[in-house]
């Protein structure tokens, strides 16, 4: 057999290797933060709007059972029907990080001149604790099994830092390891940043507990810039950050230049919130330092450009938003995104020409999709193609109080601001939680008397029951035998 046809074979192989690993770290660490954090009988230390039994027992109202991020993994991936044999072991050419740490007092020193002299293997089931950033090289890659832990315990100096820093460079790989922080009361930059960079990728790589950042991981102004089957989870944030993102794209760019073919697949984004008394503050809401729940998955920032993005079978889990994207000719495709505070899947600010296709999307406290029109770009003809979406509206968010500011009409899908062109075909809905707020499976609202190109509306479902479209303006939809 050919070598280009056993590739995908063993990629297969790392791919479920990568999994079992994570859905065995995930499983060690819920144990603990259960019996440490929550279901005790006094109030948890922490609390949030998506912690499990808040979330519990809302999907208990509306008969829906409560699933554990193991259970997610084990019906998505179909663990049991899985056959390890793939071992990660040090490739030809690394130098292994051991030696330094025999050389040098310093652990930080030592990763630091391993690294100038190559590419660095870390040694199995090892904490290895850093004081210091990572700075990586132009050319490098830094790797383990999968079993070596980065821990980085930076002193509170005021200062907000990065990681990892991989900073106007090109070639450099991170992979098969854990990052966690000591230190979880201090405010960090990011967890890796990439920055005016290209030909990068981060993989196999598990974030636990990397709180109070705005981004986990954050890309800007680079690209072919590979991000795929990384764990991100249990992230919980006790300050008053504007936004805590899972995977950022171009929130603050190099003179303003976009990222361009980004490749965001098969990431596992678990649990990325803050805490109650944040998002109910009043006082910090008055002063801007407390918005909506705003914890993305997925938040692509790349206005008025081509960007070429591919953001495809990732699952994500208990965030504020699942896909927030800016970006244009992208493809969304597979994902599977599972209790938000508000939307699935937005689409605002210039994301147009996109292809949003076969993606899941269950228990949203808004709409599902949302294709918005914003304040200064045109936004539209985007594919909404056999999209799965069931119990929209499923937290009764409407019913918190007029300072939160979430009252609005609800619908599966949703095309709000005068957005236009968008060919909303062959999508199934079930089973919304139907009240006040939410008006329909298709939404459609543009300002009074607006003119434009209608969007289109082919073929949908809604199961067991008529499907509903409304609009606020008779130029808005067009509607062909849904």
């Amino acid at each position: 057999m050919a070598i280009a046809e056993e590739l995908p074979i063993v990629k297969e192989e790392i791919f479920q290797e990568r999994l079992l690993r994570f859905y065995s770290s995930i499983k060690s660490h819920r144990k603990k933060y259960d019996k440490e954090v929550l279901y005790q009988d006094s109030i948890a230390p922490h609390q949030s709007f998506l912690d499990p039994r808040k979330v519990k027992k809302r999907l208990d109202s509306i008969h829906e059972r409560y699933l554990s991020y193991e259970e997610i993994i084990e019906q998505k991936y179909k663990l049991e029907s899985f056959t390890n044999t793939y071992k990660p072991e040090k490739p030809q050419g690394f130098v292994s990080l051991d030696i330094y740490l025999k050389r040098y007092k310093s652990v930080d020193v030592a990763l630091n001149w391993a690294l100038t002299a190559g590419d660095v293997w870390l040694p199995s089931n090892r904490k290895i604790v850093l004081s210091k950033s990572i700075s990586m090289p132009e050319g490098r890659k830094l790797a383990s099994d999968g079993t070596a832990t980065l821990v980085f315990d930076f002193e509170d100096d005021g200062e907000q830092r990065s990681l990892i820093n991989i900073l106007g460079s090109q070639d450099v790989v991170v992979k098969d390891l854990k990052i966690t922080v000591q230190n979880s009361g201090r405010r960090y930059k990011s967890g890796i940043e990439i920055f005016n960079s290209k030909d990068i990728t981060i993989e196999g790589v598990e974030f636990v507990g990397v709180s109070n950042t705005s981004a986990i991981i954050r890309i800007n102004s680079s690209h072919s810039v590979k991000v795929s089957e990384n764990l991100i989870h249990d992230s919980f944030s006790t300050m008053p950050l504007r936004q805590i993102t899972g995977i950022e794209v171009d929130e603050t760019r190099d003179d303003g230049v976009n990222s361009r073919n980004l490749k965001i697949k098969a990431n596992l984004i678990l649990g990325i919130m803050i805490d109650d008394s944040l998002f109910f503050n009043t006082e910090l809401r008055k002063n801007g330092k407390a918005l909506l729940y705003e914890t993305d998955g997925i938040n692509l920032c790349s206005t008025e450009s081509k960007s070429f993005h591919s953001i495809e079978n990732n699952l994500i889990v208990d965030v504020g938003e699942g896909i927030d994207s800016f970006a244009s000719y992208g493809l969304y495709r597979d994902n599977h995104i599972e209790r938000t505070f508000s939307y699935g899947m937005k689409f605002i600010h210039s994301s147009s020409h996109n292809k949003i296709v076969n993606n899941t999307i269950r228990y949203t406290g808004l709409s599902a999709i949302v294709i918005s029109q914003g304040e200064r770009w045109f936004t539209g003809n985007n594919l909404i193609l056999n999209n799965s979406i069931s119990f929209v509206n499923a937290f009764e968010i409407n019913k918190f109080s007029e300072e939160i500011g979430l009252k609005q009409d609800i619908g599966a899908i949703k095309i709000e601001g005068f957005s236009q062109g968008n060919l909303i075909l062959k999508n199934t809905v079930f089973s919304s939680v139907i009240d006040e707020l939410y008006r329909a499976d298709i939404v459609c609202s543009w300002g009074v008397n607006s003119e434009g190109s209608s969007n289109f509306a082919m073929y949908n479902i809604a199961n067991e029951r008529e499907f509903i479209a409304k609009q606020s303006n008779t130029n808005c939809l067009t509607i062909i035998e849904n």
